[in-house]
């Protein structure tokens, strides 16, 4: 009977001892799918983090870009409004140059119209004078 109780005891420490032996292995499989979890969910959110960035990085390349060209379009706008200003002035300052000129012309001619008015005044007075003179020969003449 000793026998027996000595193999049913070993039987049941055998048992318990597999028991024991499952439950680790059990808690080693969850620990161990715990740690894969973790490492994946660590994985998920440094890839999530890292596209964040790149993406928040794209945006912010992207918006440094527009504003450069918007620079850009600016300095044209400007240089394109410059020139035509430019232009503007060079043609008030020909307007301005060919009125300047044009007055010129008309005080030219109006001196010179004076001059020739005042010629034929002297003239027409010579010439009245030498018919007057010449009348008065002739009465002379006639006496």
């Amino acid at each position: 009977r000793g026998e027996k109780d000595k193999a049913s005891q070993m039987n049941h420490n055998l048992k318990r001892a597999v028991a024991i032996i499952q439950e680790e292995s059990a808690d080693l499989y969850k620990d161990s799918v715990d740690d894969m979890e973790y490492e994946v969910d660590q994985n998920i959110e440094e890839n999530f983090t890292e596209t964040l960035n790149e993406e928040q990085e794209e945006r912010r390349r992207k918006k440094e870009q527009a504003k450069a060209q918007q620079r850009e379009r600016q300095k044209d706008i400007e240089a394109k409004l410059a020139e035509a200003r430019g232009r503007w002035a060079a043609a008030q300052e020909e307007r301005k140059q060919q009125a300047e000129d044009e007055r010129r012309r008309q005080e030219r001619e109006s001196a010179k119209k004076r001059a020739e008015d005042e010629q034929q005044k002297k003239n027409d007075e010579a010439e009245a004078e030498r018919k007057e003179r010449e009348k008065e020969i002739q009465d002379k003449l006639a006496d």
